[in-house]
């Protein structure tokens, strides 16, 4: 660079002039660090008692780069109205879930991950298989109902609706500008599809849809910021390795959202997993999993955890988070 005084005196003075201008924008932007947010236009009573958004719902969120985006207040939002939920459903809690028979304790197991999860603490991205009555969908919509009762917006809905909503109000797939679905599934903080597997994945034009929505829901389930993750949860009666595209079926089992298991002895549906060196099987010894050829592993729920499951490979380091 130049020194300014080897400059023509008309582009010293208009170096000085532009320094000038970045050295007063730099005052005026010191403290600008973290979004500051701006009332919409007043559509409702204003509410004084809300410093967020005044009692209107939405407001307006700028960040120091200038981005501006809406968002919803979720201190005066009735989350009940977007769950997807009956009247009675919106009042489950992971309690609802009543271990009767429950010889391999997989009920109890349900329930430690239902509060792991409403804590926020991990397992945003998982897919829960088996079979019909084993109380798959009702520990999903005490999740649901629950998250909505804390001000966290939610939805439950089913497979075949999530698909519906690809093709916009005509029903037909090339009306590419107008897939409703897609944005609103991408945007909804917590979601939990049910039926996943009765999806028509083998549509490239339903499949195209499916992947933009999961694709943009899977990196926000690795945010730290309690603000921009989200949850996602797919509940399916058949093995993802029999319906799941090979992108979403890596996502599903690399073990990154599988739960450590706290308490002092491990259950009987999480004493036995895959071991992701040889194949064999590692096995619990009253610590934690081992396996014949060495290797080891502390005692997680790893989706599925019921049974022995080709497609699962927990390999990856269980991510964990700090709330929402």
């Amino acid at each position: 660079m130049r020194p300014l005084a080897d400059l023509l005196p008309h582009n010293q003075e208009q170096v000085k002039e532009t320094l000038a201008r970045q050295r007063e924008w730099a005052e005026k932007r010191r403290n600008d660090f973290s979004p500051t947010s701006q009332c919409t236009k007043p559509k409702k009573k204003i509410n004084e008692e809300c410093p967020v958004c005044k009692g209107q719902v939405l407001y307006l969120v700028q960040y120091p780069n200038g981005r501006m985006e809406m968002q919803t207040c979720t201190r005066c939002a009735d989350t009940s109205k977007t769950s997807g939920l009956s009247e009675f459903e919106l009042n489950l809690t992971i309690d609802s879930i009543v271990e009767i028979g429950d010889k391999t304790g997989s009920h109890a197991v349900l329930k430690a991950a239902a509060q792991y999860i409403i804590d926020g603490r991990g397992a945003t991205f998982i897919n829960v298989f088996g079979t019909t009555g084993n109380a798959k969908s009702l520990w999903a919509k005490s999740i649901i109902a629950t998250l909505c009762r804390n001000g966290i917006l939610s939805h439950y809905t089913r497979g075949r609706t999530v698909e519906k909503s690809l093709f916009g109000d005509s029903g037909d797939e090339n009306a590419k500008a107008n897939r409703p679905g897609v944005d609103f599934y991408s945007r909804i903080k917590a979601l939990v599809i049910d039926e996943a597997h009765a999806m028509n994945w083998r549509s490239p034009w339903v499949a195209s849809g499916l992947q933009e929505i999961l694709d943009s829901r899977y990196e926000a389930s690795m945010q730290p910021s309690g603000r921009k993750r989200q949850l996602t949860i797919l509940i399916s009666q058949i093995d993802p390795k029999d319906w799941a595209p090979d992108w979403l079926l890596d996502r599903l089992r690399q073990g990154s959202h599988a739960i450590p298991w706290t308490n002092s002895e491990a259950p009987l549906c999480l004493q036995e997993r895959p071991c992701p060196r040889c194949g064999g099987t590692m096995r619990y010894n009253g610590k934690w999993l081992a396996c014949e050829c060495g290797h080891d592993r502390d005692v997680e729920i790893f989706f599925p955890f019921r049974d022995m499951a080709d497609s699962a490979r927990p390999i990856m380091p269980v991510v964990t988070h700090g709330g929402w």
